[in-house]
């Protein structure tokens, strides 16, 4: 039985009495949020006007299931290592989300070009893309060519979840081909509930941007939508380049750049990541969060979670600059030789802000560092190493 600290009670029950001998039974009521490491995410349960839901990801995309006051999910793990109970933020936001009827097969559709992966992803009965395995030459996103990751206004109407992954995990690279301002995967314009699994990104200079960007376009309303529900495991960034080849170079170039929205993107899961500049091609971070303009309600991220992270030679690991951040939990990171810092924090008035086994090495500053003191307000650590 495990009980929340704050809100809930009873939150998850794990039975013992399973169907199959490898076989777990979740139970819970409302409120649950549960995360199980390497194979389920039951990510949370939200209320959208009367309506209740319970949704998880797990190996074949996202789902969601009406609760009543109590929901039984059974399947069989690949490895069942951890579950922890986490409090809810209700996601008013949120567009409902359907799937296939029951005894339905998923939709999966194989394709082998960065156009025909686009295509696919308009097709709101598809619930699987599978790309062939293989090399993809890649324009930057914000050109919006056919081969452009510019995942944009256009699929914000999806209503079902989709699964985007490689043949094998590791087995799709796209490759920029050199290009500067290398935004190699762009979310924005209210893009929701996908999820990308097994892919490496490379040969391409983030120039004043990040490789995979997330919000920051807000043109129209339409634009500035959030970004929200969607799930990045087993990316590799590696070959990339930037600015940041020394400690003291500017910090504009970064693997993964987070930016405004309205009301900010949000339930955003990075899990199983490398980001490797050991050659210090010049990447200013691994992920870096920063804008926001309170005035026009245009806030950074809140409710995300960054799992299973190595990242190594970057300048900085984690840049948090932006004092809307609100729940953001950096979990199970390990940051080697960063030039400078491992974790930069300078987000004065952030809340919910949580590192939690996070072991840097070889930082050619420090472990960790922010201009509010060794204990900033808003952000707690649990287990950390610093060197």
């Amino acid at each position: 039985m495990k009980r929340a600290s704050m809100v809930m009670i009873c939150v998850l029950m794990v039975s013992a009495a399973a169907v199959h001998a490898d076989e777990v039974v979740f139970k819970g009521p409302l409120g649950l949020i549960a995360y199980v490491k390497k194979n389920i995410r039951l990510q949370d349960t939200v209320v959208v006007g009367a309506t209740s839901y319970l949704r998880y990801t797990g190996l074949d995309g996202t789902t969601q299931l009406p609760l009543n006051d109590v929901i039984e999910i059974r399947f069989i793990p690949y490895d069942l290592t951890e579950v922890a109970a986490m409090t809810v933020v209700p996601d008013t936001l949120a567009i409902p989300v359907v799937k296939p009827p029951s005894g339905t097969p998923p939709k999966v559709v194989v394709v082998s070009s960065v156009a025909a992966l686009k295509t696919t992803l308009l097709d709101n009965t598809v619930d699987e893309i599978v790309m062939t395995n293989g090399r993809y030459a890649v324009s930057r996103a914000s050109s919006q060519a056919s081969n452009s990751l510019w995942i944009g206004t256009s699929y914000a109407s999806r209503t079902r979840p989709v699964l985007v992954r490689a043949q094998t995990r590791g087995g799709v690279t796209f490759d920029g081909g050199g290009t500067t301002v290398f935004g190699g995967l762009t979310f924005m314009g209210g893009v929701h509930h996908q999820t990308w699994d097994g892919f490496n990104f490379t040969n391409g200079d983030a120039t004043s941007t990040g490789v995979v960007t997330i919000g920051g376009y807000t043109g129209s309303a339409a634009d500035a939508a959030p970004v929200h529900h969607i799930t990045m495991r087993y990316i590799n960034v590696f070959g990339c380049s930037g600015v940041s080849k020394s400690s003291s170079s500017p910090a504009t170039d970064h693997a993964v750049y987070i930016s405004w929205s309205t009301g900010g993107p949000y339930q955003l899961v990075f899990d199983y990541w490398s980001i490797d500049d050991r050659s210090h091609l010049g990447l200013s971070s691994a992920f870096h969060f920063y804008h926001s303009d309170v005035s026009q309600n245009l806030l950074n991220a809140h409710d995300c979670v960054i799992s299973n992270l190595t990242v190594r030679g970057t300048q900085q690991a984690f840049l948090l600059w932006d004092p809307t951040l609100k729940n953001i939990t950096v979990t199970d990171a390990v940051i080697k030789g960063a030039l400078t810092y491992a974790v930069r924090y300078e987000s004065p008035g952030a809340t919910g802000m949580v590192l939690k086994n996070v072991v840097s090495t070889a930082s050619g500053s420090r472990g960790f560092y922010s201009s509010a003191g060794t204990n900033p307000s808003g952000l707690s650590f649990i287990n950390c190493v610093w060197n």
